[in-house]
């Protein structure tokens, strides 16, 4: 990190004192953690032995959508770049969005929850593919990336604002957004989880929303190259999964389509967040942009 990170993260932690001691506790969660980032040439080369192209799974079972979700794509960057470079912040990148737009267009979901926001590259692709559902809303939990400067500013940057009222942005961390959200839902039908990569992350999240799966539902989860609780945990529960990506860099737990005829699946035996807003700054710069063309 720059100086002007570490400067950038001190303002913060000053500013937001309970988020200070979220950003405490990520930083104790890696130093205390022993499998909190660690590889496993195990569970590496499994994943690795077990992945699918997501283009070639999304294809064998809903072409149409697939097309419909490059399409989709394209846009996004195209509409993403004049945007993140006036807020000229590492934002980082995105899960696959194209394929989590093609998921929900194919699995419409009453219930979206993901975690890891960011600058929104998948938050618009969950509602763009909600509104074209016609059905749906998402709830997200993310943490402001505090080594940037108004870092809260930015979250969501690339959401439209046509697209923000179907959505509730929460930005104080998983551990006090996950119960939240889960107040406020009767149940969850997708999941997408980006957010802290650490083992004890994982496991606190999935063991707090898994209770309120849908039957059919799904958790679909980034970065499992980071360590071995996505293997650990199939290995327990013994249920459907598909690894995509090259090298396994995300993985789906449940079956991928619901009346199980998908692609081969693996199997190894009261106040609430008022953060929807964020981002109007942005908001009134798209729309002078607008104008302008």
């Amino acid at each position: 990190m720059s100086a002007e990170g570490y400067l950038n993260t001190a303002r913060f932690a000053l500013a937001n004192p309970r988020r200070g001691l979220v950003m405490v506790r990520k930083v104790l969660t890696r130093v205390t953690d022993p499998r909190a980032y660690r590889e496993h040439r195990e569970s590496l080369a499994w994943l690795a032995s077990e992945a699918q192209d997501p283009a070639t799974v999304a294809q064998s079972i809903a072409p149409e959508l697939w097309n419909e979700a490059l399409e989709f794509g394209a846009g996004l960057r195209e509409r993403a770049v004049p945007i993140l470079e006036r807020i000229g912040q590492d934002m980082g990148g995105g899960g696959d969005y194209e394929f989590l737009y093609w998921l929900t267009r194919l699995r419409r979901p009453e219930v979206v929850v993901e975690t890891g926001v960011a600058a929104g590259w998948t938050s618009q692709a969950f509602l763009a593919a909600l509104a074209r559902n016609g059905v749906g809303r998402l709830y997200s939990s993310d943490f402001p990336l505090f080594r940037n400067q108004n870092p809260e500013t930015a979250i969501g940057c690339l959401v439209e604002p046509a697209l923000r009222a179907n959505w509730e942005l929460c930005s104080d961390g998983d551990a006090i957004n996950l119960p939240l959200i889960l107040a406020r839902v009767s149940h969850v039908d997708l999941v997408h989880y980006d957010s802290d990569k650490s083992y004890s992350g994982r496991d606190f999240a999935v063991r707090l929303l898994r209770p309120s799966l849908a039957p059919d539902g799904l958790i679909v989860m980034d970065d499992l190259h980071n360590n071995s609780w996505f293997h650990d945990d199939i290995s327990r529960a013994s249920g459907p999964y598909t690894i995509l990506g090259e090298g396994g860099r995300y993985g789906v737990l449940g079956e991928l389509r619901s009346d199980g005829n998908g692609p081969r699946a693996g199997e190894l035996g009261s106040e609430f967040c008022q953060d929807r807003q964020v981002g109007v700054e942005l908001d009134a710069i798209k729309s002078t942009d607008s104008e302008r063309e």
